[in-house]
């Protein structure tokens, strides 16, 4: 899909899923491959954004879990765009 939009691509809201149900979890926790989506949008020009959308990795609401959960997404996205520059 990456490449047939190519440069139309102007926005994307990442998750991960087990590729049956749209459970958007934090990337790299489910069976989305993203090295390849991500050369397919360096290959492309992408220059949009990056938006992570995903819940808490756990159902816990108290300060501890919350602060875990946010270290979690903030890994993901640190290691999508570490990718994505070393591509």
């Amino acid at each position: 899909m990456v490449n047939a939009l190519g440069p139309k691509l102007q926005a994307l809201h990442i998750h991960d899923n087990d590729k049956i149900l749209d459970l958007h979890h934090i990337p790299f926790s489910h069976s989305i491959d993203f090295p390849p989506i991500l050369k397919a949008l360096k290959d492309n020009g992408y220059s949009g954004d990056f938006t992570l959308e995903c819940g808490m990795p756990n159902d816990r609401c108290d300060e501890e879990g919350v602060l875990e959960g946010l270290a979690q997404m903030r890994n993901a996205v640190k290691r999508l765009a570490d990718m994505y520059e070393n591509l």
